[in-house]
């Protein structure tokens, strides 16, 4: 996973140098919502990033760290 951030967070800075990946988003749909809340857990440990099913889970923690990361030119 590491290296698909590497790679997505290259392809990005083509067109923007501060782009960054800060979480990753799964379709957890076949999972149960154990499973499901499981997975996440360890993307998001593996990574320190966020990592939520858009579908299933509230968007307040992703929302919440773009609004506090952003800084005003």
């Amino acid at each position: 996973m590491k290296d698909c951030i590497r790679r997505y967070e290259e392809a990005a800075r083509l067109t923007n140098a501060a782009a960054q990946v800060v979480g990753i988003s799964l379709m957890t749909h076949a999972a149960s919502d154990a499973e499901a809340l499981a997975i996440c857990e360890a993307f998001g440990q593996s990574t320190g990033l966020l990592c939520f099913d858009p579908l299933r889970d509230t968007m307040t923690p992703l929302i919440s760290s773009l609004v506090s990361s952003h800084r005003p030119r």
